[in-house]
Formats: C-alpha cells, structure tokens, sequence
C-alpha cells in the first residue's frame, strides 16, 4: 500500500513478480524436502514482518523512519528472490557430483563425516534387502546434496536472477544498478553479519531512480525479515507426513514453530514466547532466537554509522522459550 501510494508502476512491477517467482520457488521442495517453508508464502510472510517493524498499526502511509519508494521496493523484490537460488534441477545435481569442489567436500571437508556413513549403510547388510539399502543411501545422498547447496545458495539465487531478469517480470526494468542492488541485498541473507560493512557493495547511500536507497539497510531489514518468519503454518503437520523420513536434526526444526504461544512483531518491540515439549525443540528455537536478538544488536551498531537512517532505533527484543 506504501508503495502503489509512493510509485503505482514499482508496486504493479511487484505484483508481477510475486506472480512470476511464485512457481520457480515451488520447485524447492525437489531439492529440500525436509526443510520448512520456502515458497511465495515464506515471501509474503517477511513482507508482512517487515510492514510490522517499519509501520504502526493502520498507517501505510508514514513510515517510522525515511523510505523511499526505490527502497521498499527492492526489500519487497529481495524478499521474493532471496530463495530463487534453492531450486537446483536434477541434471545439474548430476554435474554437481563429478566437481572437484563437491569431491573435496564429501572427502575431507563438511560432507565427509556422513559421506562415509552413507557409504559405510549402502555396503552393508541391514537391511538385508539391497534395493532398500540403495534407497534409503540415495535419499540421504539428496540430503547431503541439499547441505552443499544451501551453502552457497544465497549466489546461486543473485546469479538466477540476474540471468533471467527478464523472465522475472523484467523487475529491474533494465537497470543495472537496481539490479545489483536487488542481488545484493538477496546476497546479504546468507552472510556473516560484519560482510554488511563492505561499503562497495553495502552502501548507505546509493541513487537509484532519482531516489536514494541505504542498501545496507535493505540487507539487515531483509535478514530480520527472514529470522521472523515463525508462523505456526511454516511447518504444516501435513507437509511434515509428506517429507518424513526426514534428517534426525530436520525434526524439531518443524515442531518449533508449533510452540510458540504468543509474538509480536511492532515498531518497538519483538516479543516471541514458547513452551517447548523437548530439550531439541527448546535447543533450536533458543538459538534461532539468540540469532535474532543478536542481528538486532548488530544492526543498531551498523547503522549508528550511516550516514542514513543512523537515527533508526531497531525494535527491543523480548523472547522467552521455555522448556517444557
């Protein structure tokens, strides 16, 4: 509503996107099976967060801090690209075997731990029946295949996008500018959070379109978009039937979200509470919290040196997942 209200040709290009990128993040599920969420409505979900942080309630037309258009514009775009680069076809998971960086990694890097595990179960004898054997190696070797890719997922998706912009509902109008900064901030989400500090590639001033955009506060607003997306709906019981077998640490990922007894997300604070059923449900969401509060932390500090939106004070943080 901000954005049609601001620049109606940005907010249709938007509603175009979303259109667009909705079935190539429906194929994520080929790669990741076992993981929550990762579609159009994971999307929307840090569209709304972000509305909570940036607006208060029933006022879409006066931000708590200064945005352009250009900038709520490339946070909504990031939010629906940033996961463009977890669909991976299976002919290129083909190729990826014979690499030498895949090779490297199952042998002496990440991988290699259960690269031989899944070796050590395919020769062995139980279960006695080797189709069930070969099976069940397979689908751990998708597994291990979905961990590589997740790795540098967030390049894969900034390379997608920037190939196929014009399949993409042409979202960056043939600016190369926009389009980098897009990338960019799709880029930010899978980072260390002092890689935000390159100043090349995260200013806090940038022209685009006539207006200006602070990209490095694009990419913390994104990555905190992402971190709050803890719908109940996240991890349907449903889809988790689906997905099983899933990874033995997969599990509690799903059942967290099922546990939180009250949120808030507003301009000033960012209260979550859970009451957790077991020690890896209460484990998981502590650290998906601690993550949180310590993005929070980092962006009051980023941002208290920029030369825009130095003046924005981040929401307080109040989480409390208990274990039940």
């Amino acid at each position: 509503a901000f954005l049609e209200s601001k620049d109606s040709l940005l907010a249709n290009k938007l509603v175009e996107l979303r259109h667009r990128i909705q079935d190539w993040l429906g194929y994520i599920p080929a790669t990741f099976p076992h993981y929550t969420r990762h579609n159009v409505q994971h999307s929307d979900e840090i569209v709304l967060q972000l509305s909570n942080i940036l607006f208060k309630e029933n006022d879409v037309e006066q931000p708590v801090v200064n945005l352009s258009a250009v900038e709520a514009y490339v946070l909504c775009a990031a939010a629906y690209l940033h996961d463009s680069g977890m669909v991976v076809s299976d002919k290129e998971k083909s190729e990826l075997l014979a690499t030498d960086t895949w090779k490297q990694w199952v042998r002496e890097g990440g991988g290699a731990q259960r690269w031989v595990e899944i070796n050590k179960f395919r020769n062995g004898e139980h279960p006695r029946d080797a189709a069930i054997r070969n099976f069940l190696a397979d689908l751990q070797t998708r597994f291990l295949i979905a961990e590589f890719v997740r790795r540098t997922h967030h390049y894969r998706g900034a390379r997608i996008i920037a190939q196929h912009e014009q399949e993409l509902a042409g979202f960056g109008f043939s600016d190369p500018l926009l389009l980098r900064t897009i990338a960019d901030v799709c880029i930010s989400h899978g980072l260390a959070h002092h890689e935000l500090e390159d100043t090349d590639r995260y200013p806090d001033r940038r022209t685009i379109r006539g207006d200006l955009v602070n990209v490095q506060f694009c990419a913390i607003l994104l990555r905190l978009g992402d971190l709050l997306d803890m719908s109940h709906d996240r991890a349907c019981p449903l889809l988790l039937n689906a997905a099983c077998p899933l990874p033995a640490d997969s599990l509690a990922h799903w059942t967290q979200y099922q546990r939180i007894t009250h949120r808030l997300t507003s301009p000033d604070t960012i209260e979550i509470t859970a009451r957790c059923e077991n020690h890896d449900e209460h484990r998981f969401l502590q650290d998906w919290c601690k993550w949180l509060s310590e993005e929070v932390h980092n962006a009051r500090v980023i941002l208290a040196r920029a030369a825009r939106h130095a003046n924005w004070q981040p929401p307080t943080v109040r989480i409390n997942p208990q274990d039940g």
